[in-house]
């Protein structure tokens, strides 16, 4: 990977309000909605065909409000839409500049600070702690202006998406002491987060796993689980396994490989026994997810009770062959080949060489909203066996929802993450 580039961009980058305080209760996704938010960036990107279609699952269920970079931008885009078949005149539209496609990581955790009050929790953001990641590995770059680059990040255009969603729906605004991507907040509505330590601990460097519980506990959480890391899939933007897969994304949202279903079932993407031979990642995930399992097996909720844990199929790795070629000028991968100065250090490849890039596939990636449950389906991709089993699962947890698949490889990308939680926001009913 060449940094230098998207380093400077950085450089270049360009609202606080009261503390949390008692009182406050962080819904579960399976109250009762409001709205489900998504973010459409153009009319050309492929992941818009994905949302297209989620949002046309949506309506009639939950209100939809779909967020644009620019007014310019939004009156394009209706159009794209109803070409779509996209009921334009159901959406509600708002104009946030710096908004992305993964509005979930951007925009507010939502919350209850009293009958009838809604709150937007304000968490830090720091694209996905692009700035600590860089600086571990390019020290020299940094050198004399790394409060400089970070605080640019940190108030960027994009840190501003989950103030403004809050102010659009006249939510209190809380800011609160954490660096955290909402893709990492699996909380069961009654006391209990779930955290992925891997990620918590690198977007908030320096700070310890009770410093950053004692600032949970503001937000009226009990307890906090730590699970080390996430899928394999999911590594922090790009990784290079045994010199011929590349993986890439959050490093380890939660939503990526460990969801509550209730307030005390918990969903832990699994790899069985006998599939640990099918792909050299399998036996990887299943070690993760095995020391994952051992420490939610040993945690309780806020009675002291156990969780039930189910184990959720993972679909088998979706490949994507990429050529290694000498091209300075691209910076990252187009259509079957990738630029070797693109690579991640320390690579051992030469031009003409192939690797495999694997998607961030996986059914954990779901939305939970009323009477619905939208998750990924992999039929297309040699996993039909496992979309039977996790719709099955699906439907068990969630009793009286319609379970829908869609093939949401798009979002999930060839490397990089993504999935349908990633791209929606629930916003809760208040009653």
């Amino acid at each position: 990977m060449r940094p230098h580039r998207w380093l400077v961009a950085l450089a270049i980058l360009a609202g606080c309000g009261p503390g949390p305080g008692p009182g406050l209760r962080i819904p579960a996704e399976w109250e009762e909605q409001e709205a489900v938010w998504l973010s459409w960036t153009g009319d050309g990107d492929e992941n818009n065909l994905v949302l297209a279609a989620i949002i046309r699952e949506l309506q009639g269920s939950v209100k939809v409000k779909v967020v644009f970079s620019s007014e310019p931008a939004r009156r394009r885009s209706f159009r794209a839409l109803h070409d779509l078949a996209v009921d334009t005149q159901a959406i509600e539209a708002h104009v946030f500049p710096g908004a992305d496609t993964w509005i979930r990581d951007q925009g507010a955790v939502f919350a209850f600070d009293g009958p009838g009050r809604l709150a937007a929790l304000d968490l830090g953001w720091s694209q996905y702690g692009q700035v600590d990641w860089s600086y571990a590995r390019w020290p020299e770059w940094f050198e004399g202006r790394y409060d400089s680059v970070k605080t640019s990040v940190e108030r960027s255009p994009g840190s501003r998406v989950d103030s403004l969603m809050g102010a659009a729906v006249k939510a209190r605004h809380h800011k609160v002491n954490v660096i955290l991507e909402g893709g990492s907040f699996e909380y069961n509505g009654q006391g209990v987060l779930i955290q992925s330590e891997a990620v918590t601990l690198q977007r908030n460097p320096g700070r310890t796993r009770q410093e950053l519980e004692t600032e949970f506990r503001r937000l009226g959480i009990e307890k906090v689980i730590w699970l080390p890391q996430g899928v394999v899939e999911d590594e922090h933007f790009q990784v290079l396994i045994d010199n011929e897969y590349l993986v890439g994304g959050s490093g380890g949202h939660t939503d990526e490989f460990v969801r509550f279903a209730d307030e005390h079932t918990i969903l832990l993407a699994w790899i069985d026994e006998d599939e640990l031979d099918e792909h050299p990642l399998n036996r990887m995930n299943q070690e993760r997810m095995s020391r994952n399992l051992e420490i939610l097996e040993r945690a309780t909720d806020r009675n002291g009770d156990p969780f039930r844990i189910i184990k959720m199929p993972m679909p088998r790795p979706i490949e994507t062959r990429l050529e290694v070629v000498d091209d300075p000028e691209l910076d990252g991968d187009r259509d079957d080949v990738i630029s070797i100065h693109a690579l991640p250090p320390g690579h051992q490849l030469a031009v003409g060489d192939t690797i495999k890039a694997v998607a961030a596939a996986g059914y954990l990636n779901f939305l939970v909203t009323n009477g619905l449950v939208l998750t990924a389906g992999y039929g297309e991709y040699g996993s039909g066996d496992k979309d039977k089993v996790a719709r099955s699962t699906l439907q068990q947890v969630f009793p009286g929802r319609r379970i829908v698949m869609l093939d949401a490889t798009p979002l999930n990308g060839r490397y990089g993450g993504g999935g349908i939680h990633c791209a929606t926001l629930q916003e809760p009913k208040v009653k």
